[in-house]
C-alpha cells in the first residue's frame, strides 16, 4: 500500500518542486513550485490516473468472471435431457469435483483492499487543493 502510494501520489507532487529538483540534481525545463501552472501538467495527469484507478484494477477480474460464465454455459448447453454429459472426459465422481468447475477465480481481497486504500489516501491528500 505505501510503496504504491509514494509512486502513484507522492511523487507527482514532488516532480515539480524545485527544491528537490535542486536536492537530486536534475532540472526540468517547465519546473515550477506548487502553483496554478502545475495543474495544467502535474494536475491533470494526477487526475487521469485516479479516473482510470478506479476502473482499470477491476477489468480482469470482469474479464475472467465472463469467460468463467461462458464456459459453465457451454458445459451447461452440452448436458443430455437427464441433466447428465454425452462426453466421457466430462464426468465428476465426486461433489468436490464439480465445485472445483463451478467455482470461479479467487478473490484476493488485499489487493482489492490496498487499491481503495491508495485511491483514497490519493484524493484526500489533494482534495483542499484540487479544484
Amino acid at each position: 500500500f505505501m510503496l504504491k502510494f509514494v509512486n502513484s501520489g507522492c511523487l507527482v507532487l514532488l516532480y515539480g518542486q524545485k527544491w528537490l529538483q535542486k536536492l537530486v540534481g536534475i532540472y526540468f525545463e517547465e519546473a515550477s513550485d506548487f502553483n496554478v501552472d502545475w495543474y495544467s501538467t502535474g494536475g491533470s495527469s494526477l487526475i487521469i490516473f485516479m479516473f482510470l484507478n478506479v476502473f482499470a484494477p477491476h477489468v480482469g477480474s470482469f474479464v475472467a468472471y465472463y469467460r468463467h460464465r461462458a464456459k459453465i454455459r457451454k458445459l451447461e448447453s452440452s448436458l443430455t435431457k437427464d441433466k447428465e454429459t454425452d462426453n466421457s472426459n466430462k464426468i465428476w465422481f465426486t461433489q468436490e469435483e464439480l465445485n472445483q468447475v463451478y467455482r470461479g477465480r479467487p478473490f484476493k481481497l488485499n489487493y482489492r483492499y490496498s487499491q481503495i486504500l491508495v485511491t483514497l489516501y490519493i484524493s484526500w491528500m489533494y482534495s483542499i487543493s484540487m479544484p
